[in-house]
């Protein structure tokens, strides 16, 4: 095996690594602290990458991308927040799992209308371009 490739495979499983602890301490730390089952909580976090991928495309800028897409990912997490979430804090957590569940079906059918099944690949950022010896 080349020395090339086993640093990619290092970083692509850091990586992976990493998005799952972000979806899992998410997750973890929602229902520790405020007791509240959010299932669809990689669910958001993916409309957070569709809504910086789309911006990408727009603006051809990942830099800016991320600045415009923040808020915008913080507008839809604010709008789940006030029509979703904050009636089902009162109720019990077969409400909150079920609740959560069906958004994540009405948000999995979204993410295949705006990318299809096709991949996009977005350009890197031209200052990060680093050799690796």
């Amino acid at each position: 095996m080349d020395a090339a490739l086993f640093i990619m495979q290092v970083l692509n499983g850091l990586q992976l690594g990493l998005l799952l602890f972000l979806v899992a301490s998410g997750l973890t730390l929602v229902f520790g602290i405020m007791d509240f089952v959010n299932l669809a909580h990689a669910s958001l976090y993916m409309v957070g990458a569709m809504i910086c991928a789309s911006v990408t495309f727009v603006v051809d800028s990942f830099l800016w991308a991320i600045v415009i897409a923040l808020p915008l990912t913080a507008l839809v997490g604010w709008a789940v927040e006030r029509f979703v979430a904050r009636k089902l804090y009162a109720r019990d957590h077969l409400d909150q799992v079920l609740a959560t569940s069906g958004l994540i079906l009405v948000l999995a059918p979204k993410r295949r209308k705006s990318f299809k099944k096709s991949s996009k690949s977005v350009a890197m950022v031209k200052s990060s371009r680093c050799e690796i010896v």
